[in-house]
């Protein structure tokens, strides 16, 4: 499934790497500086990266269940209590 043209591949990556949020019941999945850096430093491969590098400054929504319930782009910083 994708969703606001981000691919499977990078939501399984903001799952692995991301950090997490609790927001309105549902995880909020992003990357800040720290991870943005840990998935960089994962993969040696200079194409790999750059191909990654768009899809760092985004987001996805899970429920409790497991399901993506949204995706998107960052235009903000994220609101942590």
């Amino acid at each position: 499934m994708q969703q606001r043209s981000i691919p499977q591949i990078a939501i399984e990556l903001l799952a692995d790497f991301g950090s997490t949020v609790l927001s309105h019941g549902a995880w909020k999945f992003f990357f800040d500086q720290a991870t943005r850096r840990r998935v960089l430093n994962q993969f040696e491969n200079i194409l790999a990266i750059k191909s990654l590098e768009r899809y760092l400054k985004m987001y996805v929504v899970i429920g409790d269940d497991g399901c993506v319930i949204t995706a998107g782009h960052l235009t903000c910083r994220v609101q942590r209590n």
